[in-house]
């Protein structure tokens, strides 16, 4: 026998419910997301030629550089930029990943609640 009456708690457990199953959905669709781009990583950002001479020489007037010593720096930065989007796309597949491991359950919680007293088992 079903339990009609709609009480704070009954209200509470719906709500939650709701919220993480959304949550699980958006989880769902980032993990998918990310995992894409871990595997199939969108192409990394490479100054062109003109970026490479422009920055150079921005550096060698500022600093007094020579231009092997700007060279340099300009590739490191380079090849810190390019570690930095493989670090995120990793980060992003980890965060969509914590907020399965989190909803999952609270839903899995809640939604069992309310079969519960929706069936009377």
């Amino acid at each position: 026998m079903a339990n009609s009456g709609w009480d704070i708690r009954r209200v509470y457990f719906y709500l939650v419910s709701f919220t993480t199953l959304i949550m699980i959905i958006v989880g769902t669709s980032m993990f998918i997301r990310s995992l894409v781009d871990v595997v199939l990583p969108p192409p990394i950002y490479k100054p062109t030629v003109v970026d490479i001479k422009m920055r150079i020489a921005d550096l060698q007037k500022g600093n007094g550089l020579t231009a092997a010593e700007a060279e340099k720096i300009v590739r490191e930065e380079n090849n810190r930029m390019e570690i930095e989007q493989k670090r995120s796309r990793v980060r992003n597949l980890l965060n969509s990943i914590s907020l399965l491991v989190v909803a999952t359950p609270i839903y899995l919680y809640h939604w069992r609640w309310v079969v519960k007293t929706e069936t009377g088992h």
